[in-house]
């Protein structure tokens, strides 16, 4: 008959220490995964991980700073991502510069020890380093970095970002997520351009969804547009049928400005399971389109 062996104490103590250090490696002090900011197709962002409060829930933002209305191919800019929260003392970020097409779209350079840049099969992650969290800091945290442009006019590019703004426990819990995106354009003649940025592509059923719609003025001039959504279904008909999802949202950005608006939606609980798209649109009354953007969505329980 077999012997059964029972592990020792030191043996059970080595395994919480091992488990307990597994855990704390999610803090991810020294960078997050790629794919964490709030960026398409996955729309994945740190509240996967930050679970304690609802995305955007908090008293801080994030903000990219500095992004130009119009670039220059080839030319170089220096970026900013800005955190504040008046609660946290430590901080962390994710960002990327995609295409429309959701592919990476320029270069991403470090400026010093505070940031890294981690590559993807379809695009570059710009990131904090451990000693870019600044633990110990109080109200907010500031970091720059090098945006070069693409070397050919690759029209709108879109930035995408997501901040931690951390309580310095070392673990997962009481931090606040927050995301946040931009654009820039090739030439003035883009007008205007609209980035969505869901906080879910996965909204459950029987909950508020928010979508929340950046709309970028690229022009020298105020620009005065609506913005209205609707749901594409997979047979290629529309929700609602007729009409918008939410009444139009009127924006009047400032020469060079970006408004957010964020399009938030009661998903019935007795609506289907389904995967379809959303699509967005900047425009002028009575029919003049100026921007628009879409996304793949699926409900779930």
């Amino acid at each position: 008959m077999p012997k059964l062996i029972l592990p020792s104490l030191c043996t059970l103590l080595v395994l919480i220490g091992v488990a307990g250090l597994n855990a704390s490696l999610l803090d991810y002090s020294s960078g997050p995964p790629n794919d964490r900011a709030c960026a398409p197709p996955s729309y994945s962002n740190c509240s996967q991980c930050h679970a304690s409060f609802v995305l955007n829930s908090g008293p801080g933002m994030v903000e990219i700073l500095d992004v130009p209305a119009v670039y220059s191919p080839g030319a170089n800019y220096t970026l900013r991502v800005s955190l504040t929260d008046p609660a946290a003392s430590r901080w962390g970020f994710e960002l990327t510069a995609m295409d429309t097409s959701s592919n990476g779209a320029g270069v991403l350079t470090p400026l010093d020890a505070e940031t890294q840049v981690h590559s993807s099969p379809s695009a570059d992650f710009i990131k904090h380093t451990s000693v870019g969290t600044a633990a110990g800091t109080t109200g907010g945290h500031v970091w720059r970095f090098r945006w070069t442009a693409p070397a050919a006019n690759t029209g709108i590019v879109r930035f995408f970002a997501t901040g931690n703004a951390a309580d310095h426990s070392f673990s997962t819990t009481g931090d606040y997520i927050y995301s946040t995106a931009s654009s820039s354009a090739a030439s003035v003649a883009a007008d205007a351009s609209i980035v969505l940025q869901p906080d879910d592509n996965r909204p459950n059923l029987g909950t508020n969804w928010t979508v929340r719609a950046r709309i970028r003025n690229h022009t020298a001039s105020s620009n005065s547009m609506v913005v209205v959504s609707r749901v594409r279904l997979a047979n290629g008909s529309y929700f609602p049928s007729s009409g918008w999802l939410l009444p139009p949202a009127n924006v009047t950005i400032v020469p060079a400005g970006q408004e957010s608006v964020d399009l938030v939606h009661l998903v019935p609980a007795s609506a289907p399971l389904i995967t379809a798209t959303y699509e967005a649109f900047a425009g002028r009354v009575p029919s003049t389109l100026v921007a628009s953007d879409s996304f793949t969505f699926t409900t779930t329980p």
